[in-house]
């Protein structure tokens, strides 16, 4: 069992590392509904594959509602073949390869058994550190504040992966990938509620 939890930890750092790379060299609102679309489906494809999932008509209805939606949310447009550079095309590949790891890591945790579940996401999140301390580079110095927040944001993680855990009691695990694949909402909501940023119509329309 504690496979599982390993491989999902090394799907949650490419997906991580993909993200931030894609994040560093093309826009968010290219790179984040990308790599939110590319999760559901890869995830639906290996459900249907590996794990023999027949979705009901209702539920398939949900999944072809909910793909267009997370694009909207979060902030996707209609492609313009005139803004397509380089940098464009390059954070649509990286997009694509962070949902290929996200979807990976949710597909491995959900092998993990239900009992065992805990025990699953702490060898994940292990997992996963250690895959991302190659990639650490100190180049300016760390302010006092950066072990909080890093802290605070692996708390919020495990909990989100452990709510994800037990979602998939009694159901399949499709359901709960789309659901979770919803969280562009949040930060639309939080930016607009705390920051007062301006909600985009494509957003208000997903």
């Amino acid at each position: 069992m504690w496979i599982w939890g390993a491989l999902a930890g090394l799907g949650s750092a490419l997906g991580a590392w993909l993200l931030y790379q894609g994040l560093s060299r093309a826009p968010f609102a290219i790179v984040v509904p990308v790599s939110a679309v590319a999760m559901v489906a890869i995830a639906l494809g290996l459900s249907l594959i590996f794990l023999g999932e027949r979705p009901s008509a209702r539920v398939w209805l949900g999944v072809v509602i909910a793909l267009p939606a997370i694009w909207l949310t979060a902030g996707g447009g209609k492609p313009n073949k005139a803004r397509m550079n380089s940098s464009t095309k390059a954070g649509m590949l990286l997009g694509l390869g962070a949902g290929l790891g996200f979807a990976l890591q949710l597909h491995l945790l959900g092998q993990v058994p239900d009992h065992a579940a805990s025990y699953g996401i702490a060898l994940c999140m292990f997992s996963g550190a250690v895959c991302c301390l190659p990639f650490y580079q100190r180049t300016h110095p760390a302010r006092k504040r950066f072990p909080v927040l890093a802290t605070a944001a692996g708390g919020i993680s495990a909990l989100g992966l452990t709510l994800y855990a037990l979602s998939r009691e009694g159901q399949l695990a499709i359901i709960s990938i789309v659901i979770v694949s919803m969280h562009p909402l949040l930060p639309v909501v939080f930016g607009s509620l705390v920051r007062r940023e301006r909600v985009s119509g494509t957003s208000i329309v997903g």
